[in-house]
């Protein structure tokens, strides 16, 4: 898959499913009896992936701008 592909197929994810997801880990995280814990701290990570929103008047408007 090329990057160009990978970027025009990302354009057809409908925003609302990251809300969903979001919300859906929130319950699940919140609601549950106790997080598991290592060594007495609660264990989070990052897997340095990173995404874009595209740059478009709508976008723009709705998630707003960064002046620097």
């Amino acid at each position: 898959m090329t990057k160009q592909g990978y970027l025009q197929q990302r354009k057809r994810l409908n925003p609302q499913v990251f809300l969903h997801l979001n919300n859906q880990y929130l319950l699940d995280f919140y609601h549950s009896s106790e997080p598991h814990l290592w060594n007495g701290y609660l264990l989070l990570a990052i897997d340095r992936s990173k995404a874009e929103v595209p740059n478009s008047k709508e976008n723009r408007e709705v998630f707003g701008v960064s002046a620097n």
